[in-house]
């Protein structure tokens, strides 16, 4: 009999035990469709309290040991099984999968039909090791350490799993292909769907948190049916019995719809757009226009997965393109053959029946070259790089390289693990805005990134080099099982790597590389090397068989083909004489080093000691030439050529760019400050900080919005600046940063690349050196400047969604300028000040800066700043309802900018225009300005603005109910946020999509928007906004007949609204309550509702609100029969509609009062 039946064994997480299962239990045995499931539930030794000290708690091993031994004897006459797994269980389970597999009995599994893993820390869980913590202390608990993030026996077990089951292709003694299907909960703190998704990217998401996941206390719960499904299909006779699972995660079940008759007259509904109107602002600030309109952000990946087959890193391709770039390899490479053989054995996805006994079974996938500097650590792994690249299959995802500078003498210059993240995650086109600050934070986003493109076929490679220590190297390791990494250091570095140790090279292959270099100069004719072999021998010892030494001295002798070898040989023996005291390590490379350096002629000599005061990590020929006091740059890029020649310097990623290997920059900068005085070393450097400042300040103007600013004639244009502050971004914040005490620079660059920051959305970079000019202008008491900083620093810290700390600083910029009688930038600080206050909805007071901000604008004459309070004056009016007004300040504000030729600024006017008029029902005027406002923006290449003008027409298009148009423009807006990686601006217009396709009846699709709408805004912290989209969802729901979590949704929102004293929307989320609970048929609740929905929009002078209330009220009222007072709520309900001119809603109000006066009448 048991071999009919499905076994389903329910294995528990840490601190919890078998009853965690009883709900799910008891629904699985009340279901008639399940009759041929039996639920074994597997439990172990596990606890939350303090330790008995007389009791041993088992392993994580001892506990998958006692799973098997479960599966064997317990579960043993069941043919099919399915493993179901909570928190720490989904651990246990794969635990258990790698040991078996590991001891050779994968077959062994292959009864395993399905394996579901619910709320599972596959990343570990900080906030459940910090809660055992407390209760064990560090050590106190076994089974505590496997919750740790990057627990090495879990990252092992996670590798396994995903190779050897989820991308298995057949059952073997290491192999069980088995379908695993990853769940999480959407509001679990204990392990977010972030931890799920590191390990299995496509994890679908399940209504509830940690613990309310397993509770169905209903056949409709969300789990039950999810899993009531995959019981189905897992019973289900087999498609492929003969093939490979396809193992990937399964979406979360979706509850089938019902139909019943509508009622006889629709009701109308409350729509609540988020953020109704996103607004572009104008007005003054330290360096330019405010633009206004929510912080950006990125796209949130979807919740519900698709099914992929395949193997994934394996499919046969050429690496995408933008992704198989690596630095420029050398044609000379030598000596190296086995190295590269080694590396490429372990960066292979499978054995190949080809390769010797010794490969490995499977790839490795971090790898670390380690060795001396200068013995080409780099070039081998590039090397390695560029053959693994051109096997197919291996890394269809292509290759990521990044240099962390790791042994630069000045700590500050080496990069730390959070740029080196920000960096891969930019090449990865990760938006800017979807780059958390934190790095541990970028590292779990970037192991989700290499996570996805893995388990889709994109198996990338990562080349880290020049790594100095452990810190910068493991937060960019990849944890997928995977995405393979090749990682190059001076030192052994504890990575959980495997190690390759690189020698020198022996003398043969010294010889050769010496050999090789001469001939790709000279080419065959160049037969020193074979004429005179003692003294080629003699130049590779002396040159202790170090590539970097052997390179620079095979380059001085190309450049002097009589030279001979023994003459070389000579020189290299009297250096080595004199530089004995250094230690063996460096002795040949500082040969190598000083015996270029005394052929350099005096100009050469003195650019390369001048060259390490560059703060960045390269430089442009231009630059070199202020070091060098020299206008004539062809004569400086000679320079520079000579000395690439002599292998001192090398040309970067584009010509004109110039870096330097940091031993020999170390060695340039000794003899630099050994020639300080003859080179004039401080000047030098002075002219240095001069011209990135200068140059940065004359690249500003090209970026300032203000209508006749003054352009720099530097730059050509607009598109020259960008791309020049572009290049040199890294050496000006460096030159900022490492400047001497004193110098302009330290302060200067704030102001100077304010714009550029903003416009690239580099706001980290921003505050950093506002916050630095700030301090150093008071040490320096200039309390002016002071105030000018904190102003601009405010302004970034809007953009970050730091309003509170923006309101101190404008507020404390606003009563300096003040004290210090600046009338003109008092303004501007009252008008940021304004805002921020707008964001957390302190608009009284906002009214109030906007206000100052006008009248002083008005009294200085300066009718720009005038256009731009008004603006701004305009937005806060309308958050409290005073529309008239609003229209007023914005027409006054788009004519102004139109007369005085601020194309942008009139746009930006003319787009809260058309918000202000939506709320006046002047829709036709409001599509007009929402579609000049998008054009102008479209002209003028402003693509985020333009999204906002579409999305604003979006609303205006519903509203005549232009709905296919709207959908169109709502769906623009929403990729176009999503492209620049705004996703606060991205949820308000799938909010507002969702309402469009409401109204064409698209229901699915509009519950997915809202959904995803209310996550990110409850992600960003954003109440107001969360509430509105949960009203929005509760529509959409009731429309598909999900009463109950219709219900729940509006009242989430009218919640969120009463707590925040938004009347308002409280009334429409209570209106549109009403309206799910009538479906369920609780009309006292539903009248309440209504009622007090109505009562609240007649108070605040909503007649329009009121309308729609009275109108739900009086259907409510007739379901419980109280005709004479739903005919009283109707008949005022179509009063209110006739004096709005409100034809459409009249029409359905009149259709109620008939029914409800012929009901009465027949009572």
């Amino acid at each position: 009999m048991a071999g009919e039946l499905l076994g389903v064994v329910l294995v528990h997480g840490f601190g919890s035990g078998p009853d965690t299962w009883g709900p799910l239990q008891e629904r699985i045995g009340e279901d008639a469709s399940l009759e041929f499931v039996r639920v074994l539930p597997f439990s172990y030794a596990t606890g939350i309290k303090r330790i008995n000290p007389l009791r041993v708690w088992p392993s994580i091993n001892a506990v998958a040991d006692s799973l098997r031994e479960f599966l064997r004897t317990e579960a043993g006459a069941f043919e099919r099984l399915v493993l179901v797994s909570h928190s720490m269980g989904g651990l246990v389970v794969q635990r258990h999968l790698a040991r078996v597999l590991a001891d050779g009995h994968g077959r062994e599994l292959a009864r395993i039909r399905q394996v579901v893993i619910l709320a599972c820390p596959n990343d570990g869980s900080e906030l459940l090791l910090s809660l055992r913590r407390g209760v064990f202390g560090r050590r106190g608990h076994p089974q505590e350490s496997q919750l740790q993030p990057l627990n090495e026996q879990v990252t092992e077990t996670r590798r396994v799993v995903l190779r050897d089951v989820v991308y298995a292709r057949q059952t073997t003694d290491h192999t069980c292909p088995i379908p695993v299907s990853v769940y999480a909960g959407d509001s679990d703190r204990v392990v977010p769907l972030a931890s799920a998704r590191s390990v299995f990217p496509d994890a679908a998401a399940l209504p509830g948190d940690h613990f309310t996941l397993l509770k169905a206390t209903t056949a409709q719960h969300r789990t039950f049916t999810t899993l009531r499904r995959l019981l189905h299909e897992t019973a289900a006779p087999q498609q492929c019995p003969t093939g490979g699972t396809d193992s990937t995660q399964a979406a979360a079940d979706s509850p089938a719809s019902s139909f019943e008759p509508p009622p006889p007259s629709p009701p109308t509904e409350t729509p609540q757009p988020s953020a109704a109107v996103s607004n572009t602002i104008s007005g003054g600030n330290q360096h330019g226009l405010v633009i206004q309109g929510g912080t950006v952000h990125v796209t949130v990946q979807p919740e519900t997965p698709a099914r992929t087959a395949g193997t994934p890193g394996t499919a046969p391709g050429t690496p995408e393109e933008g992704m198989a770039g690596l630095p420029a390899r050398s044609a000379t490479f030598t000596g190296r053959e086995e190295d590269v053989r080694t590396l490429l054995a372990y960066l292979a996805p499978h054995r190949d029946s080809s390769e010797p006994d010794h490969a490995p079974l499977r790839p490795v996938l971090v790898q670390a070259v380690a060795g001396m500097g200068g013995v080409g650590k780099t070039e081998l792994a590039l090397q390695t790089a560029e053959r693994a690249l051109a096997q197919p299959g291996w890394f269809p995802g292509g290759v990521l390289f990044t240099d962390l500078n790791g042994y630069h003498p000045d700590p500050e210059r080496r990069t730390s693990a959070a740029d080196a993240l920000d960096d891969l995650l930019r090449a990865l086109d990760t938006p800017p805005e979807n780059i958390p600050p934190e790095t541990t934070a970028r590292a779990a986003q970037l192991r989700s990134t290499l996570g996805a493109r893995a388990a889709h076929g994109r198996r990338t490679l990562l080349v880290i080099d020049n790594a100095g220590s452990e810190e910068q190297v493991l937060p960019l390791l990849p944890a997928d099982g995977i995405t393979a990494a090749l990682v190059t250091s001076r030192h052994l570095l504890d990575i959980g790597a495997r190690r390759h140790a690189l020698d020198v090279l022996d003398p043969d292959a010294s010889v050769d590389l010496v050999r090789r270099v001469l001939q790709e100069a000279h080419g065959d004719r160049d037969r020193r090397v074979d004429d005179d072999p003692a003294a080629a021998q003699r130049v590779a010892e002396l040159c202790a068989g170090l590539p970097l030494a052997l390179r620079i001295v095979a380059a001085l002798l190309a450049d002097m083909d009589r030279r001979p070898l023994a003459a070389m040989a000579d020189a290299l023996a009297d250096e080595q004489t004199r530089l004995e005291r250094l230690s063996r390590a460096d002795r040949a490379v500082r040969a190598a080093f000083d015996l270029s350096y005394a052929r350099l002629t005096p100009a050469q000599g003195r650019l390369f000691r001048l060259l390490p005061l560059n703060p960045g990590p390269d430089l442009s020929t231009e630059a070199a030439s202020h070091l060098l006091g020299d206008a004539d740059p062809v004569a400086v890029e000679e320079l520079l050529t000579d000395l690439a020649r002599a292998h001192l310097v090398e040309a970067g990623g584009v010509w004109g760019r110039w870096r330097m290997h940091d031993l020999l920059r170390l060695h340039a900068d000794h003899h630099g400050r050994a020639c300080a005085a003859d080179d004039d070393r401080d000047a030098a450097l002075a002219r240095l900080l001069g011209y990135y400042l200068d140059s940065a300040k004359a690249a500003g103007t090209h970026l300032d919005p203000q209508p006749g600013a003054p352009r720099s004639p530097v730059f050509g244009g607009r598109a020259h600046a960008l791309g020049w502050l572009d290049a040199e971004l890294a050496n000006l914040t460096a030159a900022a940063a490492t400047a001497p005490e004193g110098h302009p620079v330290r302060t200067g660059m704030a102001y100077a690349l304010a714009e550029y920051l903003d416009f690239r959305r580099r706001f980290d970079d921003w505050i950093t050196l506002t916050t630095q000019a700030l301090t150093i202008h008071r040490q320096t008491r200039d309390r002016h400047n002071e105030a000018g900083a904190l102003n601009n620093l405010g302004i970034a810290l809007q953009q970050v969604r730091r309003f509170d700390e923006a309101i101190t600083a404008h507020t404390t910029a606003a009563d300096t300028f003040s004290d210090l009688g600046d009338r003109h930038r008092e303004g501007t600080a009252l008008t940021n000040l304004g805002l921020a206050l707008q964001e957390v909805r302190r608009f009284d007071e906002a009214i109030t800066a906007h206000n100052q901000d006008l009248a002083i604008c008005r009294e200085l004459g300066n009718l720009h700043g005038e256009a731009g309070a008004l603006n701004n004056l305009g937005i806060a009016l309308r958050q409290v309802r005073r529309f008239d007004e609003a229209v007023t300040a914005h027409t006054t504000a788009a004519d102004t900018y139109r007369d005085l030729g601020d194309r942008h600024s009139e746009g930006q006017a003319l787009n809260n225009l058309g918000g202000a008029l939506q709320e006046v029902r002047r829709f036709d005027e409001a599509v007009t300005a929402h579609t000049t406002a998008a054009a102008t923006y479209r002209n003028l290449g402003d693509r985020h603005s333009e999204a906002a003008a579409l999305n604003n027409l979006g609303l205006a298009l519903q509203q005549v109910r232009r709905f296919d148009e709207a959908i169109t423009a709502h769906t623009t807006a929403a990729d176009t946020y999503r492209n620049l990686g705004d996703r606060h601006n991205e949820a308000g217009a799938l909010n507002n999509l969702g309402i469009a396709l409401r109204q064409v009846r698209r229901f699915d699709e509009a519950i997915t928007a809202h959904t995803t709408a209310a996550d990110t805004y409850r992600d960003l912290g954003d109440r107001h906004r969360e509430g509105t989209a949960l009203n929005n969802l509760g529509l959409a729901l009731r429309q598909v007949r999900r009463f109950d979590e219709a219900i729940t949704a509006h009242t989430t929102a009218a919640d969120i609204f009463s707590d925040l004293g938004d009347r308002h929307g409280e009334a429409g989320a209570l209106n549109n309550l009403g309206l799910a609970l009538r479906q369920v048929r609780r009309f006292d609740e539903a009248i309440t509702a209504h009622t007090t929905a109505a009562d609240t929009y007649r108070e605040l002078g909503d007649r329009h609100g009121e309308g729609r209330a009275l109108n739900n009220l009086g259907l409510a009222l007739q379901e419980v029969r109280r005709f004479v007072e739903a005919v009283t709520a109707l008949t005022t309900a179509v009063s209110t509609y006739r004096d709005l001119g409100d034809v459409h809603n009249e029409g359905i109000a009149t259709a109620n009062l008939d029914v409800a006066r012929d009901q009465g009448t027949d009572a």
